[in-house]
């Protein structure tokens, strides 16, 4: 009976009926069908490794860029959530978290601006401005844009206000994060000559 390889039939050679081009017929057989099947078996493992890793490291780039953005009122950081929300991943803690972000505050100018004025109807609003384009599982590409009203001024700066430039270190600190992840899950199946899990994902530390 024939294998199904790759989603081709594959036919034992007592099997294969032989195929006419002109005046050419040939046969196409595999030695060892087995073989090509748990190959088969392990590419579509290793793709779905790939996938789930490559979305838990997302996911904890985006906490981590909730984390490193300015609070205020939350609206901001509010702007990062679409995937998280998408995929239902808890981020409460790092809408709260200010400790990348305290040493900034304190050295505002006024004192209305040293304070926190965080309100979750303020989250909620900015999550509006939340803009994803995610082709998972189909590929590995998403991308997200905060278009909060005031996004651009925190981040580059103004003439009165300097940048806190946090989606560059939210981007540095990603780009570290999945080449660490990455090689190290590498490393894991070459020890074992295996597709294996690959490790669970740690948050990205401060």
């Amino acid at each position: 009976m024939a294998d199904t390889i790759f989603g081709v039939k594959v036919y034992s050679a007592s099997e294969t009926p032989g195929f006419k081009v002109g005046p050419v017929r040939y046969k196409v057989t595999v030695e060892r069908p087995e073989e090509l099947k748990k190959l088969e078996n392990s590419m579509k493992k290793f793709d779905q490794y790939y996938k789930k890793l490559y979305k838990d490291l997302v996911a904890v780039s985006h906490k981590y860029l909730i984390r490193v953005t300015p609070i205020h009122t939350g609206k901001l950081r509010g702007g990062w959530t679409a995937f998280l929300d998408k995929y239902q991943i808890d981020y409460s803690k790092q809408l709260y978290d200010t400790s990348l972000y305290s040493d900034w505050k304190k050295a505002n100018r006024t004192e209305e601006y040293r304070s926190y004025a965080f309100d979750s109807t303020e989250v909620e609003a900015g999550k509006a401005f939340s803009k994803l384009e995610d082709a998972l599982p189909r590929t590995t590409e998403v991308a997200i844009e905060n278009t909060v009203e005031y996004k651009d001024a925190m981040d580059f700066g103004t003439a009165k206000v300097p940048g806190r430039h946090f989606t560059d270190i939210a981007l540095y600190k990603a780009e570290h994060w999945f080449e660490k992840y990455f090689t190290d899950w590498m490393a894991r199946m070459e020890k074992v000559g295996a597709i294996v899990p690959p490790p669970a994902v740690d948050e990205i530390p401060n």
